[in-house]
């Protein structure tokens, strides 16, 4: 199945897990195949920017470049 995901869905999963999580993790799994375009991600760089993100990509021990390559 093919997918295109909304930012907030993305860094939801990326960050928090949840349900928005498990939706990675079937991309992972190669369940399902996620598609975005150079727009998405361009915005989910620059939202995993924001500063009210960084504390919470400290405490995962995330980078921004190694998120966007997981994405």
């Amino acid at each position: 199945m093919k997918v295109v995901l909304d930012v907030n869905v993305l860094i939801s999963g990326l960050l928090w897990g949840g349900v928005p999580g498990k939706i990675l993790k079937l991309a992972k799994n190669q369940r399902i195949t996620i598609f975005a375009s150079q727009k998405i991600l361009a915005d989910i760089e620059d939202t995993l920017e924001r500063p009210k993100l960084q504390s919470r990509k400290q405490y995962c021990g995330y980078t921004t470049a190694y998120l966007m390559t997981i994405v």
